[in-house]
């Protein structure tokens, strides 16, 4: 079972270490609140409507990336909390990090909704150049790009991003991405990102193949069931999503070559992050990722980021999860294999209110 994406994946030695240490491999890093989108499913909502305009000063950005380091990161994503390619705080913009970040050595990827490359004007104000020449810097910096792709409908899209009119961005930057270097590069990758859900589930098949016949690296997930996306009555229910994952399996197999056991949350791989990674909120705050099911300190404390993970007992238990997972899941091949790894602990959280139970929505052990 193949996550392909090279920049979040480690070899088990170094997790081991990670782990041992108290150490963390990969961190999602918030640089902003501002926003050209408003994704229904998205778990910062309420931030964004609060504090529309909430920038992190460069500086602190930087300090908070030297910290990460020093706690053994190997990759930094910029995840925005708004949309992290519009990041623009002085004179300074999201290369700027970028570039730091790489002189440091580290890896980089960045999750976006890549409006902005379909947008000349918004790109050369806050770049002062192309999204065609943005994006050439992008991969020349060996940066990953995980591109939100959530349907080829111009309704569905709309709906599911928020903003009218904007897929015609959408589409306009995915061009240029076809059209670009990143195609069939083994290193940095092209990623394009999917949430699942009940307004995009007969598109999925499709979209699946779209990026396995341009040879890109897929990674669909499940939308999560958060108080505000089952309010929006969106989210896929256990039966559909058995189905589903079956069905895009069968075809991965047969179409592509590509064998997987078809089980949540991610179609062909599972969700390891929480042995590994934190999630740093723009206010500094640290959890054990986007499901903000464990806080562990914040970052400009004057205090080590290993030491607030080695102080904290849930976060300690969550990167040894094997061991502490109850629940159904314990006796799981597929958990003692080390094919997967209890599933979504955010689903866990968000169900069962404990980040240690068995995956409510995984359909494998009965019970």
């Amino acid at each position: 079972m193949s996550k392909e994406i090279i920049s979040e994946t480690f070899n088990e030695k170094s997790v081991i270490h990670a782990i041992e240490m108290s150490e963390i491999l990969l961190v999602d890093l918030e640089t902003n609140l501002t926003c050209n989108g408003r994704c229904i499913y998205c778990y910062n909502s309420k931030k964004l409507d609060i504090e529309l305009n909430f920038v992190v000063p460069y500086e602190k950005v930087i300090g908070r990336v030297n910290k990460v380091i020093e706690a053994g990161v190997k990759t930094i994503s910029l995840i925005g909390g708004g949309e992290p390619t519009i990041y623009k705080f002085q004179q300074r913009n999201m290369l700027d990090i970028i570039r730091y970040i790489r002189k440091k050595g580290i890896k980089c990827q960045i999750f976006t909704n890549g409006l902005i490359f379909g947008n000349t004007k918004l790109c050369e104000n806050i770049f002062s150049c192309s999204p065609k020449e943005v994006i050439n810097t992008l991969y020349n910096l060996e940066v990953t790009i995980f591109l939100k792709f959530h349907s080829l409908s111009r309704p569905t899209y709309e709906t599911l991003i928020g903003v009218k009119n904007s897929y015609d961005y959408f589409i306009n930057g995915l061009q240029l991405f076809l059209g670009s270097k990143y195609i069939n590069s083994r290193y940095p990758q092209l990623v394009l990102e999917c949430v699942m859900c009940k307004l995009n589930y007969n598109e999925i098949q499709d979209l699946w193949r779209y990026t396995r016949k341009r040879n890109i690296i897929p990674s669909f997930e499940l939308l999560r069931p958060t108080k505000s996306t089952i309010d929006s009555g969106i989210v896929l229910n256990k039966k559909k999503i058995k189905k589903l994952f079956e069905s895009i399996s069968e075809i991965d197999c047969k179409e592509f070559q590509n064998k997987w056991p078809p089980i949540p949350p991610y179609l062909g791989y599972t969700c390891d992050l929480n042995r590994f990674m934190c999630y740093i909120d723009v206010k500094g705050n640290i959890y054990n990722c986007e499901s903000f099911a464990v806080y562990i300190g914040n970052i400009d404390d004057d205090i080590a980021v290993q030491d607030l993970i080695k102080s904290s007992k849930m976060m300690q238990k969550l990167r040894n999860i094997k061991t502490n997972i109850t629940g159904k899941c314990k006796d799981c091949i597929f958990l003692r294999n080390n094919t997967c790894y209890g599933g979504c602990r955010g689903f866990s959280w968000e169900i069962n209110n404990d980040s240690l139970s068995s995956d409510p929505i995984c359909w494998i052990m009965k019970g």
